[in-house]
């Protein structure tokens, strides 16, 4: 008995603001679709970002002096000592030159 009251209830004032209605449908489907939206370019993103470290060439490891990291000078050079790690590096077999 309380159940189909409360329907009842619900349905009587859905259609009592027929305008009201409609725009929380409206706000409520927007709502959503831009929710979806938002996540669908999020991992689009993180896909994108992912391919592109992958795919450019530059692999899982990185020498580079100590203060490149700070500093994104492309004018820092290695240490004299760079050629005796490549060799050493080299001589790993699943290191590309």
């Amino acid at each position: 008995m309380i159940r189909s009251i409360t329907i009842r209830y619900a349905a009587r004032n859905l259609w009592r603001h027929p305008a009201r209605t409609v725009i929380t449908i409206v706000g409520m489907a927007l709502g959503g679709t831009i929710a979806i939206f938002a996540v669908a370019m999020t991992k689009g993103e993180d896909g994108m970002i992912a391919d592109a470290v992958a795919n450019s060439g530059m692999g899982h490891f990185l020498i580079a002096p100590l203060e490149w990291q700070r500093l994104r000078d492309s004018n820092i050079e290695l240490p004299s000592q760079w050629q005796t790690l490549r060799q050493a590096i080299a001589g790993i077999r699943t290191v590309k030159d």
